[in-house]
């Protein structure tokens, strides 16, 4: 893959903005300052440079190229005040003159535009402060040596929104799909900043090009094009500072795509006795089953005929392994609004060279479940505000002690009435499920759930009548917490936990720390009377405190908890 680089040349050191050096001296040809005689208040020149180091390859960092970079000069022994002065995009250095002799203080903030119209130029909005130093002291001496003085602009920890822009290019006759993935390091889900929605896959088929605003952090960026035959990609960490922007361009030529295998076959699908309105065939590694990340590929079940047919075709292209592997195979189906994966029991070896002729026989009975279901946070009713939502999940196992099970089915809770319905797989025997209830508002990160809220007992018929309630005893607040004195780099992950122990034994809830420094926990149990005890992890570290501030219950306030916490070492 070609790669054309907009990685600015920054410092490691810096986390990619750039160094200012500034350099006071005299002018040595001048015959007054030889004989060593006072040049009065006329003062000398400096001289301002900006340097720097290229970054590690597979990161992204923000661009260090600043639309303009502004000096700030502070007087300290009564000298005539000067400035400030600015260095306008593209200018590495600039030679002042007009400081008078004695001592003086400089600082530097640095300025960017979002590329706004995808070009890869600077310019097109708003101009946002992106860096700023310290101030940095000096002095002008007539008859003295050049000086030298490192003046290090430092990115702003935090607030404020960044921004990351992507274009990508690829031979569009090779390509079925295109598709960019952007998640957390550790494969969560991504927030638009500015917009509060979901950021999704974005197909690059339809929009090779865009930016994001996101909060100022680390994630992780994929980029996948496959056809049937091939597949070419590329993931990288990128990281995101307030009101800077990280840019990543990338051109693929066919010389980037790797062949697949392919897997084929057969098909004879029925559900209660009829073709479903679509299928499609999904395989994934056997090691690691059932997991989204590592599904390998899928393709489309192409009919041999009309509605009334059941047989067809398939094809899965996935990448050649070695040594061998087996590879577990599903199929999902939908007819209506019905949904459902359903495990084919055909697993095969596969290494580097195609796999014919497999047949996949699934015939299916299914019965449907229903009911009410009403949900309540802090008392308070959830399901008719706005983006609000609730869903009945059912599983095979209660939860208990992470005995998460399988999902069975699950159904969407209409907004006017609260009832409910979902169609599942008719079980061999009469046994006994488990009910979830999900709520959450939608374009947020807010979310609540509650496993084994209540049990269902099915055999070989429809259920109806299901009554399903629970009232989410939800938390939030904020959190400041330190390391040594000094503010977690961005990125940092930190989670907040609830306990009625002070050692942290029995925790009932749990909330990951915003980048804004915000956290929502919904606990698993209505609590009791009693205090209770929260406790703080640093996900990166050995940095664990089980007991860093406590509440009791009943309690009047259940939002606006400030949480702080200084870690020493």
């Amino acid at each position: 893959m070609k790669r054309k680089s907009r990685i600015p040349m920054i410092p490691a050191a810096l986390a990619g903005l750039g160094v200012l050096i500034l350099s006071g001296c005299f002018n040595v040809l001048d015959p007054s300052r030889e004989q060593g005689e006072d040049a009065g208040s006329a003062g000398g020149s400096v001289t301002i440079r900006v340097s720097g180091s290229p970054e590690a390859a597979r990161t992204l960092y923000p661009r260090a190229e600043f639309s303009k970079i502004v000096l700030s000069f502070t007087p300290k022994g009564g000298q005539t005040a000067y400035g400030p002065e600015t260095l306008p995009t593209g200018e590495s250095s600039v030679v002042l003159t007009g400081l008078e002799n004695g001592n003086w203080e400089v600082s530097a903030k640095g300025y960017v535009q979002i590329d706004a119209n995808g070009d890869g130029t600077i310019g097109g909005g708003e101009e946002f402060e992106a860096a700023s130093s310290s101030p940095v002291s000096f002095t002008i001496i007539s008859g003295s040596a050049q000086v030298n003085i490192p003046l290090s602009a430092e990115p702003m920890a935090s607030g404020g929104t960044g921004y990351f822009s992507y274009s990508v290019s690829f031979p569009p006759g090779k390509v079925d799909t295109a598709s960019l993935r952007f998640t957390t390091p550790n494969g969560g889900v991504v927030y638009d900043s500015s917009t509060s929605a979901y950021i999704g896959e974005k197909d690059l088929k339809a929009n090779p090009s865009g930016t994001i605003s996101l909060a100022p952090g680390y994630y992780l960026v994929r980029i996948e094009l496959q056809n049937i035959y091939q597949r070419a990609g590329r993931t990288e960490i990128v990281h995101i500072y307030p009101n800077m922007e990280t840019r990543a361009d990338y051109t693929f030529t066919p010389a980037d795509f790797t062949d697949f295998i392919v897997l084929s076959g057969t098909v004879d699908i029925k559900i209660d006795g009829i073709r479903p309105d679509y299928a499609y065939v999904s395989a994934y590694k056997s090691e690691s089953y059932g997991s989204w990340g590592d599904q390998l590929g899928y393709g489309d079940v192409q009919w041999d005929g009309g509605t009334g047919v059941s047989t067809g075709t398939w094809k899965v292209g996935i990448l050649p392994s070695s040594p061998a592997r087996n590879v577990i195979l599903e199929v999902s189906t939908q007819s209506g609004g019905f949904s459902k994966w359903w495990e084919t029991g055909v697993t095969v070896t596969v290494s580097n060279t195609d796999y014919p002729n497999i047949p996949i026989t699934i015939n299916k009975q299914t019965l449907t479940l229903s009911g009410t279901a009403a949900v309540t946070v802090n008392g308070s009713s959830f399901g008719a505000g706005p983006d609000e939502y609730i869903q009945v999940s059912l599983y095979d196992k209660d939860g208990s002690e992470g005995n998460y099970g399988n999902q069975i089915g699950y159904g969407s809770v209409n907004t006017g009435d609260g009832t409910w319905s979902m169609v599942i797989e008719k079980p061999a025997s009469p046994v006994t499920y488990y009910i979830e209830l999900i709520a959450w508002i939608n374009n947020s990160n807010v979310s609540y759930s509650k496993r084994n809220v209540k049990s269902v007992f099915v055999s070989g018929a429809d259920v109806s009548g299901i009554t399903v309630t629970h009232d989410f005893t939800v938390l939030s607040g904020t959190a400041v917490i330190t390391a040594n004195g000094y503010s977690l780099p961005a990125g940092t992950s930190v989670s907040i936990y609830l306990s009625p122990n002070p050692n942290g034994y029995g925790q009932i809830g749990y909330a990951n720390v915003g980048a804004d420094g915000t956290w929502s926990m919904s606990l698993d149990v209505t609590p009791a009377s009693g205090t209770y005890y929260f406790g703080v992890d640093i996900w990166t570290s050995s940095y664990y405190n089980p007991n860093v501030r406590t509440i009791t219950f009943p309690t009047g306030s259940y939002s606006g908890i400030a949480i702080t916490h200084n870690f020493s070492q």
